[in-house]
């Protein structure tokens, strides 16, 4: 009887050893898929069609810039479902840009700098499955604010107003479209988002309506990270 039973006992734990270094690979595999539920990234960012508009109360002259502002944003995405992702997205650098207002005769009146600071937070809903392997895409919904200084130079002669500062707080809404490629513990992301806001304010240049409108496409290139 031990002699019968021996065989079979080595057997069996032939079988149970192979079984184990079959399955192995893929429940590794499936582990490294489905493990990733925190994506952090950090976008090189493109803010096109972003206006600002400074206006005389007394005659309704009006000068406004619609130059490009590019800044450095972070996010940091959690995937609380398998497609769909909650993302909160905020500058590390702001967005930027330096420009002069000029009449109708091409005479500058003021030269402006301007430092925009995002914070927004939405989701994001995936197509596929949002962790994992492979190439995603994805829409998204976002709110927030857009945080912006404008600094009046020492030029400004124009409207009074050189060494002026103000400060605004601009809502917005943002919908966007992305791409990401996931490989390992890192990836590639590229989305564009369609931003609406704006503000008019009429409290910190005594004689003046600013207005600054973030009705703007934005572009991020960027890599992310894994967790």
């Amino acid at each position: 009887m031990i002699r019968g039973a021996f065989p079979q006992w080595m057997a069996a734990t032939a079988l149970a050893v192979a079984i184990a270094a079959f399955t192995a690979p893929h429940v590794r595999a499936q582990a490294r898929d489905t493990a990733p539920t925190i994506k952090v990234g950090f976008d090189r960012v493109f803010l096109s069609g972003a206006t600002y508009t400074l206006e005389e109360s007394s005659t309704t002259t009006s000068y406004s810039n619609a130059d490009q502002m590019v800044g450095n944003v972070v996010y940091v995405e959690y995937v609380l479902f398998e497609r769909l992702g909650l993302i909160g997205e905020y500058a590390l650098v702001p967005f930027t840009r330096q420009f002069e207002l000029e009449d109708s005769a091409s005479s500058v009146v003021a030269d402006v700098s301007e430092a925009a600071s995002v914070s927004m937070l939405g989701a994001n809903l995936y197509f596929n499955k949002a962790t994992g392997r492979g190439l995603k895409y994805f829409f998204g919904l976002s709110t927030g604010t857009f945080s912006a200084t404008h600094k009046m130079g020492d030029t400004s002669t124009g409207t009074g107003l050189a060494g002026s500062s103000s400060a605004l707080s601009v809502p917005v809404n943002a919908l966007r479209l992305g791409v990401e490629w996931m490989l390992g513990n890192a990836g590639i992301r590229v989305q564009y988002q369609s931003l609406s806001g704006e503000l008019d304010d009429t409290t910190q240049f005594t004689g003046f309506k600013q207005t600054v409108s973030y009705t703007a496409a934005e572009l991020g290139i960027g890599v992310l990270v894994f967790f």
